[in-house]
């Protein structure tokens, strides 16, 4: 059976050895190959699977990583900005110790 992601941001490995399975003993999450078919016993019996399926990612995960692809090059913006124009840097210094001020006088309170 072969497993593939048709998101870019799940990878499927399959390189590590599997885990020693007693043939004689049906446990939950087995897979066997019966004659032309998959099948996998749920722990009640055997259920025929189809021989490849789509791993993909919810919504929620797939905007998540968006945001943080923007933040990562908003931020490599901001640092090459700041390299160029020493007065942004101090001025991001700055805005840094403010808002940790602001953090500490919160948590204080």
């Amino acid at each position: 059976m072969e497993i593939k992601s048709v998101s870019p941001y799940v990878a499927v490995y399959q390189d590590k050895p599997a885990p020693y399975v007693d043939p004689y003993t049906q446990s939950a999450g087995m897979v066997r190959y019966s004659g032309q078919r998959f099948e996998v016993y749920d722990g009640y019996g055997w259920i025929t699977i189809s021989p490849s399926y789509n791993i993909d990612l919810t919504s929620d995960v797939y905007e998540t990583i968006m945001w943080a692809r923007q933040k990562i090059a908003e931020e490599k913006k901001l640092a090459e900005a700041m390299e160029k124009f020493p007065a942004l840097k101090t001025a991001f210094e700055k805005y840094e110790l403010i808002k940790r001020l602001v953090a500490s006088h919160e948590q204080a309170e």
